[in-house]
Parts: C-alpha cells; sequence; structure tokens
C-alpha cells in the first residue's frame, strides 16, 4: 500500500442527543482515500501546534495516557493530530461535555481516522451555498442548532455545579488571556471556575488526569498570572476533583 494513503473511516453527521459520541465509524471504506490535511482544511490551524512537544502535551492535558500520546505522536502526521486537536477544541469550546472522557474519542479519532464533519465556518457546502440562498439558510440553521445545543448542555452543567454566569465570564475572560499569551490549553474546556473571591480561586473538573495537569506548579501560575490580569489582585488557586 502507498504509505500515502490513509484509510478513512467514515463519521456520522453530529447527533442531536449525544454530538461527539455519534463521530464513530460504521464502515470501511472499500477504497483507501487520501485525507486532505492541508491548509485550506475547515479543522487544519496547525500553526497553534508548532513541535511534536506540543502535541504530545496538549494530548496529555486532555487525559490521554503519556505511552499512548507518545504512540500517538511518532506514529501519525502532525497535521492528522493537530485536525482533530482543533476539531475536539472547537466542540469543548461551544460547550460539550463527554459522557466518558475526551481522552477516549480523541484517541479513537487519530487512530481510526474518523473523517470529521466539516466545520461550520468555511465548509464547502458554504462554498456552494454562496450561489444558493436557500442552502446557505439551511447550512446557518443547522449551525444554530448545534450551537444551541451544546449552548444548553454546557449551561445544565453550570448549573449542576452552582456557577453563577458572573463567575463563568471571568473563567472566559481568563482562558482568552491565556490564548494571547499562548499558554491556552484545550483542557481548559473541561474545567470550571467554580468561585473566585479577591483571595482564592477554585477550578473544578471531573477527570482525574486532567486535574493532574491543571494542578501542576507551572500551569497554577499561570493560570494566577491570568487571573491577576482579569481581577487585578493575586488570588490562591486552588483545582479540585469532583463528581469521582
Amino acid at each position: 500500500m502507498n504509505p500515502g494513503v490513509q484509510t478513512v473511516k467514515r463519521a456520522p453527521a453530529i447527533a442531536e442527543e449525544d454530538p461527539l459520541q455519534s463521530l464513530k465509524p460504521k464502515e470501511k471504506n472499500k477504497k483507501d482515500k487520501n485525507v486532505n490535511y492541508n491548509n485550506n482544511s475547515p479543522h487544519t490551524v496547525v500553526d497553534d501546534y508548532k513541535n511534536h512537544q506540543q502535541l504530545y502535551d496538549t494530548l496529555r492535558d486532555l487525559g490521554v495516557h503519556h505511552r499512548t500520546a507518545d504512540a500517538l505522536v511518532n506514529n501519525h502526521p502532525p497535521k492528522q493530530i493537530a485536525v482533530v486537536l482543533n476539531y475536539l477544541a472547537k466542540r469543548l469550546e461551544q460547550g460539550w461535555q463527554p459522557k466518558e472522557s475526551a481522552a477516549a474519542w480523541l484517541v479513537a479519532a487519530i487512530r481510526e481516522g474518523y473523517e470529521l464533519p466539516e466545520a461550520p465556518d468555511a465548509t464547502a457546502r458554504q462554498q456552494k451555498a454562496e450561489q444558493s440562498t436557500k442552502l446557505a439558510a439551511e447550512i446557518e440553521q443547522e449551525r444554530q442548532e448545534q450551537t444551541e445545543f451544546f449552548y444548553k448542555q454546557r449551561e445544565a452543567r453550570l448549573e449542576e455545579l452552582g456557577i453563577s454566569p458572573a463567575v463563568d465570564d471571568v473563567w472566559q475572560q481568563v482562558q482568552k488571556v491565556l490564548r494571547e499569551q499562548e499558554s491556552w490549553s484545550p483542557a481548559l474546556h473541561l474545567a470550571f471556575l467554580a468561585e473566585v473571591s479577591e483571595e482564592r480561586a477554585t477550578i473544578v473538573c471531573d477527570q482525574r488526569v486532567v486535574h493532574q495537569r491543571l494542578s501542576q506548579k507551572e500551569r497554577l501560575q499561570t493560570i494566577k498570572q491570568a487571573l491577576h490580569e482579569v481581577l487585578g489582585v493575586w488570588v490562591s488557586v486552588e483545582v479540585a476533583l469532583v463528581g469521582s
């Protein structure tokens, strides 16, 4: 087999009841297909990951075992991994909360070569929609429905944790600062700022590996500095594991 050709398993469109869980290949293609990982791909933001170490660190942040992360980075093209990471980050940002773990879906998507549904911005369908008002309206409705679903899912999680909109807004600002400083990780979408005062901030998550990564001294210091920039005061930062 030509080593430049990869077998792609097509993932079904996002299902309303569980968006990312539905991204599982149902059957093998009869012929091998080249996967599009070029810079025109709507999922490709390869510049976010400048080297193998950054890919490895992001996989670890999301809960992937260190041996598995090492194998993925060494056995799969960096662009392929970046495509999946950016797609997952987009969905987590929209509010998707994994039933089991983002790590399990992430590993399967990379190993099995999931053919991801194109993102609602800059897809081939949108290019065609420029010539079709009806198709453009259908795409926009689909995008709004997906966004609304993820938003409601995230809002339900915030309510479950007792987090106010004001506190969550602080967390969103913190993540914005971390992005600007190039210190952001998709794992931050798996955590929430539960409470914040003039003295202390408490971050919660329900995945043990993510908790361990965010609790690292260097990572805590980075978050502490971002909180200082947003709040204007220095606070101590604690990461707590919930629901385990």
